[in-house]
Parts: C-alpha cells; sequence; structure tokens
C-alpha cells in the first residue's frame, strides 16, 4: 500500500485506484477495486499493522465493477457495513453493475483494450452483491473512521458520490474528476469520458474543483496536488 495522506492509503494498479483510512487503528475503505483486486489488501493492511478484521465502513463512490469489486468479499471477511448513495445502492446489493453508455465503443484503442483484458482477467465480469447497503444523501458527515462528508456528484451514475476528510483536506473523487483517461493515456485533471448524464457530470467535476482540497484522490490516476 502507498501512504498518500496521514493515514489514507492507494490501493490498485496502473488503471485504478482504492483507497484505506486509517482512523486511529479503525479502518474505511473508499471503493474496492475488482474482485482479484482483494489479494493485496492483507498483505498491505499487514505492512502498517493492521487487520481486516479492523475493516469498519465501505463506503462506495458508486456502483460500477471496478469499484464494487471486492465489495462482498471484504464485507464478508470484516463484517464492515457497507454505504452507498440511495440512488446506487439497488445496485450495490443486487452485484449487477453495468457500465456506462459507449463503454466498449472505446474498444478499437490498443490502450483500451488492454484495460478491458485486465478487468475480464480481474473478474470484472462477475460482482457479488452485498446483503444489506446503509444509505445516504448529499452533505452527511458518516459516522465511520476518518467522517467523510459526502457530496453528491451524479453524472457519471446518478448516485456517484465523493467524500472529502475535511481535518485533512483530502478529496475522494471517485470518477466524477479523474486524472488518467484510461483510453487513450492522457494525464492530468479531467472529466470522465463516459457517463450516464453528461451535463449533470459536467456540473458535478465543476463542483469538484471548488472544493480547492489540497489533495484530490481520484478513481484513475495520480494524486492531484493542488
Amino acid at each position: 500500500m502507498e501512504s498518500v495522506a496521514d493515514g489514507v492509503y492507494r490501493l490498485g494498479s496502473r488503471w485504478l485506484n482504492w483507497y484505506v483510512v486509517d482512523d486511529r487503528g479503525a479502518l474505511t475503505v473508499v471503493d474496492t477495486g475488482y474482485p482479484a483486486y482483494f489479494a493485496e489488501l492483507e498483505p498491505g493492511l499487514a505492512s502498517i499493522g493492521r487487520r481486516i478484521t479492523d475493516m469498519r465502513a465501505i463506503v462506495l463512490t458508486h456502483a460500477h465493477a471496478d469499484h464494487l469489486g471486492c465489495v462482498a468479499r471484504i464485507h464478508d471477511a470484516s463484517g464492515a457495513r457497507v454505504f452507498a448513495h440511495m440512488a446506487d445502492a439497488d445496485v450495490v446489493q443486487q452485484g449487477h453493475a453495468k457500465p456506462p453508455p459507449g463503454f466498449f465503443l472505446e474498444a478499437w484503442r490498443p490502450r483500451f483494450a488492454r484495460y478491458l483484458a485486465h478487468a475480464a482477467r480481474s473478474g470484472g465480469r462477475s460482482i457479488d452483491g452485498v446483503p444489506r447497503v446503509e444509505t445516504f444523501g448529499d452533505g452527511v458527515v458518516l459516522d465511520v473512521p476518518g467522517s467523510p462528508r459526502v457530496l453528491h456528484t451524479p453524472g457519471h451514475t446518478p448516485g456517484h458520490c465523493a467524500f472529502v476528510l475535511e481535518r485533512d483536506g483530502v478529496l475522494f473523487s471517485g470518477d466524477a474528476l479523474v486524472t488518467l483517461d484510461t483510453a487513450t493515456g492522457r494525464k492530468g485533471p479531467r472529466l470522465i469520458r463516459w457517463n450516464d448524464d453528461g451535463e449533470q457530470a459536467t456540473a458535478s467535476y465543476e463542483r469538484l474543483r471548488a472544493q480547492h482540497a489540497p489533495l484530490v484522490l481520484p478513481g484513475h490516476g495520480e494524486p492531484w496536488r493542488r
């Protein structure tokens, strides 16, 4: 696991990020990568003196396969509570995550074809749901380790949310603001190219830019330090 801020760690691959927040030994996971990414969790936690049983919560930015992959396994192994926005909660429970419109139209690009192959190898075609999801709305401060504040940022999905750790100035932007275009490899802060509602996604992107957080941790790409 890579330390990206005090008590905040990044896991994942060159394609995709997920995060762990350590609040005095109690842990919150922000998103969960693909199913195969579960293998990196326990060794990563051991490297910082933690165990999977220290997990208290899983908070999800949105209900797509690359963010839901390990949610069921982490929940089963730790008993951690699972949180998602009310508009995406049904998908999290059922586990049938659909990609956004036009997603596979980019498969002609060699780089994106490699990403799709990685997704398939990592179990992205079959995502298990969870029996219970606790929901939240915009502006709520979640009663979980780290006390993240919710920013509803719809567009990529109806229930997409970002999370702010007020004390540390850290913004988890999910896919509402990314720093890597997985189709082309272009880097830097940008709006992701695939969205359920383009106008909403653009408004949400601008909302996140207006937060002026010192550190932005996206779902795809390197951390962005202002």
